[in-house]
C-alpha cells in the first residue's frame, strides 16, 4: 500500500473533521436573506437536517476513503477519487449551511467517520464487482435520503432545498458510474445492514 495514498487519504480525515472542535459558528442567520425570514422552530429544524446531511457528507468521506485504501485496480482507485473529491464538496456546502443556521456539526462525527471508514475498507477489499456494488448501493440509498429530507425541510427554507436537490444529481450520477464500471447488486442481507447503519447515524445526528 503506497504511503503517499495512506497520507492523502490521513489529510481527508482531518478536513471532512476539520469542523468538529467546538463546532461551527453560532451566528445565527449570518448573511443569509432565506434565514431571517425563517421562524425559529423552522431555522431549528432546517439546522438539524442539515446537520444529518453534513454527517452523511462526512461519512461518504470515509467510505470511500477506505475503498480507495483497499482497491488495487488503477481504473477504480481513479473513479473512486473522483467520486470522493466531488463529494468533498457536498460536505463544503452542508457545513456552509449549517454555519447560516448557527449550528453546528454532530458532536459524534470522528465515531461515524472510523466506522464508514472500515466499512469502506472491507467493501473495497472484496473486489471491483462488489466494491462498486456498494458504491452503487450507498448513492442509491443517500438519493432516497435526500429526497425525503427535501420534502422535510420548511418551505421557506430554499437554499438548504436547493443543495440537497443539487447533491441529489450527483449521487445519482455517481451511482450510474459504479454500475456501469461493472458494479454487482449486493445481497439483501448487506443493503439492509447498510440502511439500518444510516438510519441510526441519522437518528443520532439529528439531536447530537
Amino acid at each position: 500500500m503506497p504511503t503517499d495514498r495512506i497520507i492523502t487519504e490521513f489529510d481527508r480525515a482531518l478536513k471532512a473533521l476539520r469542523q468538529f472542535e467546538g463546532g461551527l459558528d453560532k451566528n445565527t442567520n449570518k448573511g443569509d436573506d432565506c434565514s431571517r425570514e425563517m421562524s425559529a422552530n423552522e431555522v431549528a429544524e432546517s439546522g438539524a437536517l442539515m446537520r444529518v446531511n453534513h454527517t452523511g457528507e462526512v461519512c461518504a468521506q470515509a467510505l470511500y476513503s477506505g475503498q480507495l485504501i483497499s482497491a488495487r485496480d488503477p481504473c477504480i482507485q481513479d473513479l473512486l477519487f473522483q467520486v470522493v473529491e466531488e463529494e468533498a464538496s457536498h460536505l463544503e456546502m452542508t457545513g456552509n449551511r449549517l454555519s447560516e443556521l448557527g449550528e453546528r456539526t454532530s458532536r459524534l462525527d470522528p465515531f461515524f467517520y472510523t466506522g464508514a471508514f472500515l466499512l469502506g475498507f472491507v467493501a473495497g477489499s472484496f473486489g471491483n464487482k462488489w466494491s462498486l456494488g456498494f458504491v452503487a448501493e450507498t448513492e442509491k440509498q443517500v438519493a432516497e435520503h435526500l429526497d425525503d429530507y427535501i420534502n422535510r425541510l420548511p418551505n421557506v427554507d430554499q437554499k438548504s432545498r436547493s443543495i440537497l436537490k443539487e447533491m441529489k444529481e450527483d449521487e445519482i450520477r455517481h451511482g450510474d458510474q459504479a454500475v456501469r464500471y461493472g458494479g454487482s447488486e449486493l445481497p439483501e442481507p448487506v443493503k439492509n445492514f447498510m440502511s439500518f447503519s444510516a438510519l441510526l447515524m441519522k437518528k443520532i445526528s439529528y439531536r447530537l
